[in-house]
């Protein structure tokens, strides 16, 4: 991982997420990890998320062809605002029927406090 993505991006505030992690440059250590218990979950300051997609859409680490099928939703939901990557969430967003439409890449995910996407 450190070798083939974080390297090469200089992803330098990005590891993977133990008990000892510092949170945000805060002195969390420690912190309660309920939403991603010891799953080997990466953390990242902001700086490197920027550095992760600029790499992304730029296909500094995989080909082109490779980049596009990746960011390709896998199938719609139920919901029509909704669709499904790898790994992603893929929401539709537009205003009125007649808005273009902008596609938001997410991914819900917690440690302590902290949260992404899911808001209840």
């Amino acid at each position: 991982m450190a070798e083939d993505i974080l390297s090469p991006l200089n992803m330098i505030n990005t590891g993977f997420l133990s008990n000892q992690t510092v949170l945000f440059d805060n002195g969390l250590t420690g912190v309660e990890l309920s939403g991603e218990p010891y799953a080997l979950s990466l953390v990242s300051s902001t700086r490197d998320l920027s550095l992760a997609g600029r790499g992304m859409l730029k296909s500094d680490i995989i080909s082109p062809a490779l980049t596009r099928r990746w960011l390709k939703p896998i199938t719609s939901t139920s919901n029509l605002r909704n669709a499904v990557g790898r790994p992603w969430e893929i929401y539709h967003y537009g205003n009125t029927s007649t808005d273009p439409i902008i596609d938001i890449y997410t991914k819900t995910g917690s440690i302590g406090r902290y949260s992404v996407g899911d808001s209840s």
